[in-house]
């Protein structure tokens, strides 16, 4: 059972009593335990009996309004320890936009925020004609959250989901997370097998280039030569029998100028061809990038002005419609791609807490050249 914490304005009473309506049915099927400050008894010390209660829930509910943004208590004490709780991945949060207001100059605008139309795009409750279908939508996607939090517990067992009572949507949403799943595993599968060609191209060549000449004479005039076959390049000695290769000439382009003959292509005429730029420190090798480090670089530089631990990159990141596919991979699999960005000079461990990371400010052409390439 998930302990629900509901933090709102009391000049929004009306619209938490109508939330707590929709959510009447989750409480009952014993998937959740809601609780407001409306809970309080009379001589209990309200502002430590509200932190405790905070400290111990696993999801918030912030019902977001001019009102809620512009309490005091609510910003300083409320909002400041969930940030710390959801940096060490120990929450979820869900705004729900009562109206319009400034939330997403705020820590809550990194956080996906409900309730969503049927086009799924963002749309605050009093712009909903009919009120109860817009608290419907938001207690259904809390729903939703709460069925894949207890599919992933069980292993994605489809069959254990049927005994379980588990809705097609819950299976939608499994199917879709397997299909991003493979689709990541293939391009990770595509990567390797580039950098392993990459790696063969640049090896192969220099193993060749060191073998003697008489194994490579040995090797070329082994090759039986046939109508169908290039003629190999010989030195002419200003002889008529061929004995053989005399040098191997390995700085000379071969050009085919379309008439079944070979052209070489002369190094000082200035029309060179098939020449391999040169990394130097103006022309650096571009680093590969994984799927992972790209939506890390994004989330960061999105949030450039703040820190945040590995949880907190999983949790707060994942949770965003802007990088997804980043609650998809484990924690040590985030952490190695953040240390990867620290020794590319793009993120660092200048945060209060060492163990948190962020861009790096002072270079912001890193992050830019880095996500221009991909």
């Amino acid at each position: 059972m998930k302990k629900v914490f509901i933090s709102y304005s009391h000049n929004n009473t009306q619209e938490k009593e109508e939330l707590k309506k929709h959510l009447t049915v989750l409480e009952r099927k014993g998937l959740i335990d809601s609780w407001d400050d409306s809970e309080i008894e009379t001589g209990v010390q309200w502002r430590e009996t509200i932190l405790a209660e905070l400290k111990s829930s696993n999801v918030i509910i912030f019902l977001v309004s001019s009102d809620f943004l512009a309490s005091n208590f609510i910003n300083d004490v409320e909002i400041k320890e969930a940030i710390e709780l959801n940096k060490q991945g120990d929450i979820e949060i869900f705004p729900v936009i009562l109206n319009d207001c400034l939330w997403k100059e705020t820590f809550l605008g990194t956080v996906q925020a409900l309730p969503l139309d049927e086009n799924r795009r963002l749309k605050p409750i009093s712009g909903w004609d009919d009120k109860n279908e817009a608290f419907f939508k938001v207690s259904e996607s809390i729903l939703n959250s709460l069925n894949k939090d207890k599919s992933k517990a069980k292993g994605d067992n489809p069959d254990q989901n049927k005994k379980e009572g588990v809705g097609n949507l819950e299976s939608t949403d499994q199917t879709d997370r397997k299909r991003k799943k493979r689709g990541i595993s293939c391009t990770v599968i595509l990567l390797a097998l580039a950098i392993t060609l990459f790696a063969a191209w640049k090896i192969v060549p220099g193993l060749i280039g060191n073998l003697g000449d008489e194994n490579m004479n040995e090797i070329l005039t082994s090759r039986e030569v046939t109508d169908d076959s290039p003629t190999p390049i010989m030195e002419n000695n200003g002889s008529d029998d061929n004995d053989g290769l005399n040098e191997i000439m390995p700085n000379t382009d071969i050009i085919d100028d379309g008439n079944g003959t070979d052209l070489e292509d002369d190094p000082t005429d200035g029309n060179e061809t098939n020449q391999q730029d040169v990394p130097t420190d103006e022309n650096p090798v571009i680093t590969v990038k994984s799927a992972l480090s790209i939506e890390i670089v994004k989330f960061l530089s999105d949030n450039d002005n703040r820190c945040y631990s590995v949880a907190g990159v999983r949790n707060i990141g994942g949770r965003s419609s802007n990088y997804p596919d980043i609650r998809d991979y484990s924690e040590a699999q985030i952490k190695s791609e953040l240390e990867t960005l620290i020794e590319l000079g793009i993120a660092t461990h200048n945060c209060s807490d060492t163990r948190s990371y962020r861009i790096v400010l002072d270079q912001p052409e890193l992050v830019v050249d880095y996500l221009g390439n991909n």
